[in-house]
């Protein structure tokens, strides 16, 4: 065990609400830590949610307007399309996102920590880094839980990312169905 960093606030989560939180903390001259499990930044509203199903609804939108004949100009496009090419702008947006959530807190001078928290007392937390190196103990005298959602994933729904798909999976879809049904009518499932 290293020793024991101490922090103001400490944030766990890095999507939308934990990203508002310890940017507003740090505005506040307080000096903020944030916690995030997963190797990437944003959480699911940028990974899996609103940023990446806008995007691929945006690109389908306009391949769909470049496929029309407008004023004259005919536009010829690939006619078969893959899904990776689909992907393609999808996974620059999202890269883009993570880059300038991660300039914002290198910005506001926020401490970014990679790994699974666990609470040992009410104001020391440890942190369990993905990569197996050492376990980190950090303190803090407010801590604020932002961990967002992740779908649910019914029994009677064989999951096998082929043909049965949640809201996480489906983005790394490798061919688009000619049909499709949706279960839920969330803003994911809209």
């Amino acid at each position: 065990m290293q020793e024991i960093n101490h922090f103001d606030v400490i944030v766990i989560g890095s999507g939308p609400a934990g990203e508002k939180a310890a940017t507003q903390a740090s505005k506040l001259k307080k000096n903020v830590a944030l916690i995030e499990k997963n190797k990437h930044l944003g959480g699911v509203s940028l990974h899996t949610g609103t940023i990446p199903s806008k995007s691929l609804r945006e690109t389908v939108m306009n391949f769909s307007l470049l496929r029309q004949q407008t004023h004259g100009i005919e536009i010829n496009i690939k006619e078969n399309l893959t899904t990776s090419e689909l992907m393609y702008l999808k996974e620059e947006v999202v890269r883009d996102q993570e880059n300038s959530l991660r300039r914002n807190f290198q910005k506001n001078k926020i401490t970014i920590f990679e790994g699974t928290p666990q609470f040992k007392s009410t104001s020391i937390l440890e942190i369990i880094p993905s990569d197996g190196s050492d376990i980190l103990e950090i303190s803090a005298d407010f801590f604020i839980i932002a961990t967002g959602s992740s779908p649910l994933r019914p029994n009677w729904a064989p999951f096998n990312n082929e043909s049965v798909f949640d809201s996480d999976t489906i983005l790394d879809i490798k061919r688009l169905p000619k049909k499709v049904t949706i279960i839920g009518a969330g803003v994911i499932g809209c």
